[in-house]
């Protein structure tokens, strides 16, 4: 899963953009991507919301800074590389418009 659709999304939001906002009676949000509707992270105080973005060891901050190494293409265990990930959304978008414009024929 990524956080983020491209490297210039993750380059475009760092930590300190990062916004904690609340999202209900007893229940706070961290959102790292402002254009997504729903918060990366809930957590049930504002304190917790604004340690797990403040904070450099924080799960989000590792992920993030992991999600980052992948796009600048080193390997991370697990993952697939960004470059087979990026050949496949191709691949993807090429078989999309050929079926649309077999539709459309």
């Amino acid at each position: 899963m990524s956080m983020y659709a491209s490297p210039e999304a993750l380059a475009a939001n760092p930590p300190e953009t990062w916004e904690v906002r609340k999202r209900g009676e007893r229940s706070w949000g961290l959102w790292i991507e402002p254009t997504n509707p729903y918060p990366t992270q809930t957590f049930k105080t504002r304190r917790e919301a604004l340690a797990e973005r403040d904070d450099a060891t924080s799960y989000t901050r590792r992920m993030v800074e992991k999600e980052r190494r992948w796009y600048a293409g080193e390997q991370v265990d697990n993952w697939k590389s960004w470059a087979e990930c990026k050949a496949e959304q191709e691949r993807i978008r090429a078989s999309q418009a050929k079926r649309r414009a077999e539709a459309a024929a």
